[in-house]
């Protein structure tokens, strides 16, 4: 595609021409990542963690501007971690942290990255990325106190 552009780059009327194809590969890429990611999924589903984790992990990259990074990533730290690969569960967490900071489920990754330093024995990380979840979300129902009698 970069040398078709190059040929017909100096021509202006040409240029036209070219414009729909770059975007029907454009299309075509999200359209596989979107596909890529489904089956990631699928797998996570049927206990196929290690496969999922290689449909995932790309995805979840900023580099690839994949419109569900965040989610990707996430779903590869929960293969990682049902796989017991802590270290690469937590990469991942930290990626989506500080790439994808507005997240729609941030807690869901504060709760696993808490999950994920416990499980390596780093407890103070683990309380301290606990203590980052909003309290009220995650806090027991409160009981009606009955009269004592």
């Amino acid at each position: 595609m970069t040398y078709l552009y190059r040929v017909v780059a100096h021509l202006p009327w040409q240029r036209l021409l070219v414009l729909p194809l770059l975007l029907l590969s454009l299309g075509a890429a999200a359209q596989g990542q979107l596909t890529r990611y489904r089956a990631g999924k699928t797998q996570l589903d049927q206990g196929h963690y290690a496969v999922a984790m290689q449909e995932l992990e790309p995805l979840a990259q900023p580099i690839n501007h994949f419109t569900q990074a965040a989610d990707a990533g996430y779903l590869y730290a929960v293969a990682a971690t049902r796989l017991g690969q802590w270290a690469e569960a937590e990469q991942m967490l930290n990626l989506i942290r500080n790439q994808y900071p507005t997240y729609a489920s941030l807690n869901e990754v504060l709760y696993l990255q808490g999950q994920v330093s416990f499980e390596q024995g780093d407890y103070d990380t683990a309380l301290r990325t606990l203590g980052q979840l909003p309290a009220e979300q995650y806090a027991a129902p409160a009981r009606p106190c009955k009269p004592a009698i």
